[in-house]
């Protein structure tokens, strides 16, 4: 489950976001790869969180 919050200031000039990605943490195979008698296994990006700031130059 991802999430995303954020909040405009001045007209849209200034902007700050929270998110984050994966955020209970599952451990998930995308792909597996049998090929070459060596097994790989792709899984999902870990937990991420995280701020993004935004400002609008006018």
């Amino acid at each position: 489950m991802d999430l995303r919050v954020g909040w405009e200031f001045s007209g849209g000039r200034y902007g700050v976001e929270l998110f984050g990605a994966n955020l209970f943490d599952e451990q998930a195979q995308i792909f597996i790869n049998t090929g070459n008698y060596d097994e790989r296994i792709t899984t999902n990006r870990p937990r991420t969180l995280g701020v993004r700031l935004k400002v609008r130059m006018n």
